[in-house]
């Protein structure tokens, strides 16, 4: 890390930065010194431009330099940490907690005292971030009915500003090290979606309400107040504010994209780090340009992903599509199935059944995937 936070001072960046967000894992792994290079390489880059700030305040976050976030491990993180990241202006931080149950803890080997949890979220409001996640997973090896409603009442009680909530997905021919989770008991089917829906019954039920797929917010968030105005955005980043038309990804694996490209890096991190270091560039390994099709597409699943429909103004430009035929039949046996309904001009409603398999019936329309046949498994299951 420290070879390469050498390298990025010297780094000029060609255009102004309006975001930054630091995830993939844990980066608050970094030392503070890395940190204060980091940010002052990207965010030295706006200024003098006017005298004016590149934050938004249509956001509902303070006006500052650069409108940065992170997600942390609340496990090795400090209050001084904490107070130095204030300083260099993040304003929202999620914490990666799965789980509060000892026992489950315990089966995926992760320690976690909730005390020592509870004290950082009280800093952590103390000191004046404007938003606090807490990401969640459901499925995990070894949760019950018991525990997940525990687990709910542990989070309600440490109150963060917004919950993401994502089920497990068990992948064990990609992630190899989760056979070793297979002498635990792994829920999947009826039983998984109803540890879903015994916590999100108790986060609904004391102040928190639901946002799109997976998430929760208080309506005190920018989150929930972008919602209503039907303002918030989604891209494979998740849920966001704010829209950026382009995206700049660092880092191995990393996506960057543009109104028009979605371009991936090289996964593997040796290779990396040779190619940014010794010629410095960013090694690209994959790229796909959209076309005006995808872009609709892109549109109308995030309607979906979102708000659980889709209006018929824009579900009516997919009529001349070349597969238009193939999606529509999917659609009719989602109706078929009491998923989604379909109005006289066209819009589509997404039922309270059909959120379960909102994942479903959003490949419906991905006519990229209608075409692949997938002779093995690649993804988790949705339930």
């Amino acid at each position: 890390y420290q070879l390469k936070i050498k390298k990025i001072k010297k780094i000029k960046i060609p255009f102004k930065v309006n975001g930054l967000h630091l995830g993939g894992g844990t980066p608050n792994i970094l030392s503070d010194k890395s940190f204060k290079k980091i940010v002052k390489t990207i965010s030295g880059n706006n200024e003098g431009e006017n005298g004016s700030s590149s934050g938004s305040s249509e956001s509902g976050y303070e006006e500052h330099k650069l409108l940065s976030s992170i997600e942390i491990d609340p496990r090795i993180t400090s209050i001084e940490q904490l107070e130095l990241l204030y300083e260099l202006n993040f304003r929202k931080v999620s914490f990666g907690i799965q789980d509060t149950d000892e026992n489950v803890l315990r089966m995926v080997d992760r320690k976690q005292d909730i005390g020592e949890l509870e004290q950082l979220t009280k800093f952590t409001k103390k000191i004046g971030f404007k938003s606090i996640n807490f990401d969640l997973i459901y499925g995990l090896p070894g949760q019950t009915k018991e525990s997940i409603t525990k687990t709910a009442r542990d989070i309600i009680r440490l109150s963060p500003d917004t919950i993401a909530f994502y089920s497990y997905a068990h992948v064990p021919w990609h992630a190899f090290d989760q056979h070793e989770l297979e002498k635990y008991p792994i829920a999947s089917g009826k039983l998984k979606r109803e540890l879903y829906e015994i916590a999100a019954s108790e986060l609904l039920s004391n102040g928190y309400q639901a946002i799109g797929m997976d998430h929760f917010s208080k309506e005190s968030d920018p989150l929930y107040i972008e919602y209503k105005k039907h303002n918030l955005k989604r891209s494979f980043m998740g849920y966001s504010c704010n829209y950026f038309n382009t995206i700049v990804g660092l880092g191995a694996s990393a996506i960057s994209s543009t109104k028009n490209f979605y371009v991936q890096n090289e996964k593997d991190l040796e290779k990396y780090q040779r190619s940014v270091l010794e010629k410095r560039k960013i090694p690209i390994v994959k790229y796909y340009k959209r076309t005006a099709s995808d872009i609709l597409i892109g549109n109308i699943i995030e309607e979906l992903m979102i708000y659980f429909e889709v209006p018929g103004s824009l579900l009516n430009q997919i009529k001349n599509f070349k597969h238009y035929s193939k999606i529509m039949n999917k659609l009719d046996e989602f109706e078929n199935d009491g998923l989604i309904k379909m109005t006289e001009s066209f819009d589509l409603h997404v039922t309270e059944l059909g959120k379960i398999f909102l994942r479903n019936i959003a490949t419906a329309f991905d006519y990229h995937l209608l075409l692949l046949q997938i002779n093995e498994q690649k993804f988790s299951n949705s339930l």
